[in-house]
């Protein structure tokens, strides 16, 4: 299903943050058939990855931290979504600024200590395709303080949870915005 816009609240982009490039375009374009296509970057190196055409993620090379997956919420302003997530005991490690074309976007650590990124879409939704073969399909929190991080999330993007055990899991908390898992 190809997507036009993501509802605020809902996971709309992951990207990965990568040392070699390159090789990560070959795993993944291997793994789930995606192609890459390489754009301008401030930063340096990016590249969006693709399913027949559609963007459904992104990889850029950094040597700064380790290799990682950032995942992206849509938001309607990530100026006031930065400045609610401090209020509600985030970080905001990256302010809100331009990402010039295609939005604006936050990187905000939650009280329980999981990064993330908002972003506001001027151009640019997210992640393009769902429901196929390649395309993101679920985004997941593991963590140590469920209730810490529980609440926040709730208070910033209005999420509900629903509790369930998972045999030989555990107990298991799925966040809904709508009614709806949080993802188109």
């Amino acid at each position: 299903m190809e997507i036009t816009a993501h509802a605020p609240g809902t996971f709309c982009f992951p990207e990965l943050k990568t040392r070699d490039i390159a090789g990560s375009q070959r795993f993944y374009g291997q793994l789930l058939g995606w192609t890459t296509f390489d754009v301008p970057s401030a930063e340096g190196s990016y590249s969006l990855a693709r399913v027949d055409g559609h963007d459904v993620a992104g990889m850029h090379l950094s040597s700064r931290g380790e290799p990682a997956w950032l995942c992206y919420v849509a938001v309607e302003s990530a100026d006031r979504t930065a400045g609610r997530a401090a209020e509600l005991g985030g970080t905001v490690h990256v302010a809100p600024f331009d990402v010039h074309g295609v939005g604006r976007m936050a990187m905000i650590e939650d009280p329980a200590q999981a990064t993330f990124a908002v972003w506001e879409a001027r151009g640019m939704v997210g992640a393009r395709l769902a429901d196929q073969p390649g395309a993101p399909c679920w985004y997941e929190l593991v963590t140590h303080e469920l209730p810490l991080a529980s609440r926040f999330y709730v208070g910033l993007f209005e999420w509900t949870t629903v509790e369930k055990t998972i045999g030989g899991v555990g107990p298991y908390t799925v966040a809904r915005v709508g009614g709806q898992p949080s993802r188109e």
